[in-house]
């Protein structure tokens, strides 16, 4: 079965082991040790993207249980055999990214900074300069825990 990761194609064994978590089992030979390490390089990436034609499917994949195998020493008439299994990634399981706190921080920042500045002028409570003074002291008084959330999530 023709199965595409990272817009590789592979003619591969493929066998579904779980339906509901978008589990298979993967396995392909290639030969030479040129191959060997095109192809190792590729499947240690912590996710790839799976594209499955012959069954319409396309996911994020994460690859585990990855086994490379040959006899004796590898040079350029090697076969090597590759075995992986590949899963989709659901939500909870996607790695916090320093893309993802900068995104959701400034998408709330937006929203919060907004309403206040809202209410504020409406009331009359403060004018610009004492609100522009405001935001400066607490982004100097909460940068560390800013910049904890941006890179950590936490």
């Amino acid at each position: 079965m023709l199965i595409i990761i990272n817009g590789v194609k592979i003619n591969a064994n493929v066998e579904k082991v779980n339906e509901e978590i978008k589990e298979f089992q993967v396995g392909f030979e290639v030969t030479g040790e040129n191959n060997f390490n095109l192809y190792s390089t590729l499947l240690k990436n912590d996710k790839v993207r799976v594209k499955l034609p012959d069954i319409n499917l396309e996911y994020e994949s994460k690859i585990t249980n990855l086994v490379s195998s040959h006899k004796g020493n590898l040079n350029e008439n090697t076969i090597v055999y590759f075995s992986f299994k590949i899963s989709e990634i659901v939500d909870e399981e996607k790695e916090w990214t320093m893309f993802d706190g900068l995104f959701h921080t400034a998408i709330h920042n937006w929203t919060r900074t907004r309403a206040l500045a809202k209410i504020l002028e409406n009331n009359n409570l403060l004018t610009k300069e004492e609100y522009e003074k405001l935001i400066d002291e607490i982004g100097e008084s909460d940068f560390e825990e800013m910049k904890k959330y941006i890179l950590e999530g936490k």
